[in-house]
């Protein structure tokens, strides 16, 4: 009888702690979105009073670059206002920092274009506007972009030499290098990605098939670039159009719903993507399993084990599942009518992954190779020690045999790691079409696809121990058995 009345009491303060949370949401508005503009705004006067009244033109702009932040995920038609406005405000001071400028520019266009679906009748404008920010924000990533592709952080290390040591100041000078180039790496790898952000936008907008068609060049200059300047953000953009253009495959004229007039700056993405004819297709996919087979056979015989990561792009479209996905990208559609082509793809991949497989190596207990300096009379070397720093030839030279001893250790764990994780995956996959295929022998009674899909296997796998793996069998030795440990499992 006390549980009943525990229980009553419960639902009862549960229900009167919802009634108390429904009458306070009416009293503030009733809209939980309401409720969060509210919160908002409040940020938005601390910071707005928080601004001295001695702040110089940086601060203010970067008071008001946080309160834009602040909106940057709403889409509430006075928020997307108050984003677009205090953007634009931070945007007018020219010594704003450079990772916050970019960013505005960003907000700025995403404010410009939640307004022209909230407003119908200003899209025209509005999406000009909107280019012109892309612009804006692309030429400024690319005033300051050294590099092309993301750089690599490298560590930091310790700096805890004694103040009375001779190698202090060198200690010192190379801390300060290190801490130097790690914020060099973040920069440019954020300009990286801003840049990639300014041109997905901007094509999302003009499309890329018609970029030849729409002078952009002479945009630029309007808006007061120099002619360098014009013609290197237009490259880029040349560049970036003809590689979405690849990728889609779209090599007709341009799309109906494109105005011809090279005047509208307002550029629209077309509606629809051309198909190719069934012999074109055809012809693609067979280059395409060519090329894959090349690149195994190339890789065989250089004992390169990174061939399916260097080319990851080609390999990955092995995984496309939906039609829309085949129309898009540059896997042959003919697949869709001989599903086989893809599974004896993956029967090479796997055996090519098997072949490469060291597997005398177990993966799951490398061997393990410590390296500390060695000892010298007159100190002792902190981990991490460059080998020019040991004064001693003889100490050095055995230092640098062990440190090219545990590079080599390391490789091979890499290596072998690496391999295991791509076979298991591909033999993962065999195995679930193997279990499915069976099943549906046993259902359905398609006893015929059962045999089609085991005839494939005999043809492409033809290392007899892989194949025992894949359907299970008993291992007779050792490597096999090392092989399918994790596999087999599932």
């Amino acid at each position: 009888m006390k549980y009943v009345i525990f229980f009553l009491i419960t639902t009862a303060c549960i229900f009167v702690s919802a009634q108390n949370i429904s009458s306070r949401s009416a009293g503030d508005g009733g809209n939980i979105s309401d409720i969060r503009l509210k919160r908002l705004q409040s940020s938005e006067n601390e910071i707005v009073t928080s601004i001295p009244h001695e702040a110089t033109e940086v601060q203010k702009a970067e008071a008001f670059a946080k309160i834009a932040r602040l909106y940057r995920y709403e889409t509430n038609t006075t928020a997307v206002a108050k984003k677009s406005s205090y953007a634009q405000k931070a945007l007018q001071c020219q010594n704003l920092p450079l990772l916050i400028r970019c960013d505005m520019h960003l907000l700025f266009s995403e404010a410009l274009n939640r307004q022209s679906k909230q407003l119908p009748s200003a899209v025209k404008e509005l999406t000009e506007r909107q280019l012109i920010s892309y612009l804006e924000g692309l030429a400024l990533t690319l005033d300051h972009l050294k590099v092309t592709d993301r750089v690599s952080l490298r560590g930091i290390d310790r700096f805890d030499s004694p103040p009375g040591s001779p190698l202090r100041a060198k200690l010192e000078k190379r801390y300060a290098e290190q801490v130097a180039y790690a914020e060099y790496a973040r920069e440019q790898n954020e300009l990286l990605t801003y840049r990639d952000s300014f041109l997905q936008s901007f094509f999302v907008l003009c499309d890329p098939s018609a970029f030849e068609r729409y002078d952009f060049n002479k945009k630029l200059l309007e808006m007061g670039y120099s002619e360098e300047k014009a013609r290197a953000v237009c490259e880029v953009l040349r560049s970036a159009a003809q590689k979405n253009v690849e990728s889609k495959r779209i090599w007709t004229a341009a799309p109906h719903n494109i105005s011809p007039d090279p005047t509208n700056s307002v550029l629209l993405k077309p509606n629809d993507v051309p198909c190719f004819s069934e012999q074109d297709w055809e012809s693609r996919g067979l280059a395409y399993e060519q090329k894959i087979r090349t690149l195994l056979a190339e890789a065989r015989t250089n004992d390169n084990y990174k061939v399916m990561d260097q080319n990851h792009q080609l390999f990955r479209q092995m995984n496309i599942l939906n039609v829309k996905e085949y129309i898009e990208s540059d896997f042959p559609k003919y697949l869709q009518a001989h599903p086989d082509r893809i599974l004896a793809l993956r029967l090479d991949i796997l055996q090519f992954l098997y072949e490469m497989r060291d597997w005398s190596y177990d993966v799951k207990n490398p061997p393990l190779y410590k390296i500390t300096p060695p000892l010298t009379p007159d100190r002792n070397w902190f981990p991490g020690t460059p080998p020019e720093e040991i004064p001693d030839p003889a100490v050095r030279e055995r230092y640098v045999k062990e440190l090219a001893l545990k590079d080599k250790i390391e490789k091979k764990h890499l290596r072998e790691h690496t391999l295991q994780d791509k076979y298991e995956s591909h033999l993962r996959f065999i195995h679930m079409v193997l279990k499915s295929k069976k099943e549906d022998a046993a259902r359905k009674g398609k006893q015929e696809a059962l045999k089609t899909f085991e005839e494939l296997l005999k043809k492409q796998i033809t290392n007899t121990a892989l194949l025992d793996i894949i359907y299970g069998r008993p291992k007779s030795t050792q490597a096999t058995t090392n092989a399918v440990s994790t596999p087999q499992s599932m």
